[in-house]
């Protein structure tokens, strides 16, 4: 039975297929319109909602300008409606989310939301997540001063995921692990599939629209370029990403052995809660694999 009117937020997290996720919406756009499902683009979302009014607070959002008035249901994929992933000023991770995620309801005015969101292991998930801004600021820095203002006793998807449920406007949240998405990056389109009563999806992606990361050669070789000004320390990342893929060579250990294993011990923990005994007290839960 298909859901009339269902209204989706993906909302991440960063760095779990994210990228993937919406380059293959955006393939199949013209089938979801047929069956009154709307997708704006990731830009479309950052230029019209996010950035301007979510972050900003700016007056004059305009629904109509972001959803065509005909679709009866939408899915907005966009991560960064939890906030940016680099921001740790309170010692907490995404310390913004409830609070934007409460913005973006009233902005858009959907009684009932859906949440969608992806989990990762914490400590792949924070290397990851470092090397993603080190593509972007320009300059090199460590990543012990990125993770420096982390406390890592408040680390927890868990947490996050009990704020997400207590949100009036969340009709359910669905949870997926990136361990599961990297086997099988059907998982979240069969979901779309049952939920809006589309098939079919073609699941294609061009190598152009994959975030990559910088491999283990690629960072050591931009560890070297501390100090160059701005333009070419960019130049020659965009250089090292394409030279030298992380697929081909790896991804860089930032992390030490003890430090990864504490980490991971802990997201097995926190997925094992989260499975069974969160999901089973939460109707509002529902788990997809893990």
């Amino acid at each position: 039975m298909v859901n009339k009117g269902k209204k989706v937020l993906h909302v991440g997290l960063h760095k779990t297929g994210t990228t993937s996720f919406q380059s293959v919406l955006q393939r199949n756009k013209e089938m979801l319109l047929e069956k009154g499902v709307c997708c704006p683009s990731i830009t479309d979302i950052h230029k019209k909602l996010t950035r301007p009014y979510v972050y900003l607070g700016r007056n004059g959002f305009s629904l109509d300008e972001l959803i065509d008035e005909n679709c009866e249901s939408v899915i907005l994929s966009d991560e960064d409606l939890l906030g940016k992933y680099y921001d740790f000023s309170s010692g907490k991770v995404y310390p913004n989310s409830i609070a934007n995620l409460e913005k973006a309801q009233e902005l858009l005015e959907w009684e009932s939301i859906d949440l969608w969101i992806c989990l990762r292991d914490y400590g792949e998930w924070l290397e990851s997540c470092f090397l993603q801004k080190l593509k972007w600021v320009g300059q090199f820095f460590s990543f012990e001063s990125y993770c420096g203002d982390i406390d890592f006793k408040e680390f927890s998807w868990v947490s996050l995921l009990k704020q997400m449920l207590g949100l009036h406007f969340v009709n359910e949240v669905h949870v997926f692990f990136y361990e599961d998405f990297k086997r099988n990056n059907s998982i979240m389109f069969e979901l779309v599939e049952r939920e809006f009563g589309v098939k079919s999806f073609d699941l294609n992606i061009a190598d152009s629209k994959m975030n990559h990361s910088f491999s283990s050669v690629g960072y050591e070789l931009l560890s070297s370029l501390r100090g160059v000004e701005e333009e070419k320390f960019k130049k020659v990342g965009k250089f090292l990403l394409r030279e030298f893929p992380s697929i081909d060579y790896g991804k860089p250990d930032l992390l030490s052995y003890v430090e990864k294993d504490l980490l991971r011990g802990r997201y097995s923990k926190d997925i094992d809660y989260i499975k069974n005994n969160l999901a089973i007290h939460e109707k509002k839960l529902i788990v997809h694999g893990g």
